[in-house]
């Protein structure tokens, strides 16, 4: 159920648990010195409909049964309950939607956030010696350090294992002023293609320069 929420499957469990100790755990106590019989016989304040395995008349069933279907049937109506009064948190709401495509699509998907990933960086010996090949594929011009952002990237587990070097490759139209050309995860990005080729010569130019069995 997508609009399903922990508060209401919380709730949900915890009302279950109560019910089902006070209408099955509680009278194995009968007859017991702690509790009254008056509770069991009469229901608590001297209410009927709430003696422990009489809950709202239904006497004459099964222990078992009865309390089985009112721990579940709290468990089940609190859960609606909570998860309908209570709005989603966006976690649970984007839990709820990758499921929904997944099932959609006949197959099955979990997700899981993780606090943080490692930092992204160059490896100073290896961006020292493939400078050359950036510079030529480029334009010594157009080769510069960027500033230091927050963005994650996954790329950094890569770095773990291997030397690497994360690149950017300007792709915006030159003619717009750069604070005014939509960010990449804009459905209005747009893409100087001609650009392309340079990436194609780094990536060519890296894999041609790269220097045989050196480690760094």
């Amino acid at each position: 159920w997508y609009q399903a929420s922990k508060a209401g499957a919380f709730v949900g469990l915890l009302g279950g648990v109560l019910v089902w100790g006070y209408t099955l755990l509680l009278p194995s106590f009968e007859g017991g010195s702690v509790i009254p019989a008056s509770l069991f016989q009469e229901g608590p304040w001297g209410i009927a409909d709430l003696r422990p395995q009489a809950l709202f008349g239904t006497e004459g069933v099964d222990p078992l049964v009865h309390s089985l279907v009112w721990s579940l049937g709290i468990n089940v109506a609190l859960f609606v309950l909570v998860s309908l009064v209570r709005d989603q948190k966006p976690l649970e709401r984007l839990q709820a939607t990758v499921t929904g495509i997944a099932e959609a699509n006949g197959a099955s998907a979990s997700l899981a956030v993780t606090g943080s990933t490692p930092v992204t960086g160059n490896h100073p010996q290896l961006l020292q010696a493939m400078m050359p090949t950036l510079v030529r594929a480029a334009g010594e011009d157009r080769v510069f350090e960027g500033n230091l952002i927050t963005g994650a990237e996954d790329f950094s587990y890569y770095q773990e294992k291997i030397p690497g070097l994360f690149l950017m490759l300007g792709v915006g139209d030159p003619a717009v002023p750069r604070e005014q050309r939509p960010s990449n995860h804009s459905p209005l990005f747009t893409v100087q293609e001609d650009v392309l080729i340079v990436g194609v010569r780094t990536l060519v130019g890296f894999a041609l320069d790269y220097p045989g069995g050196g480690r760094f």
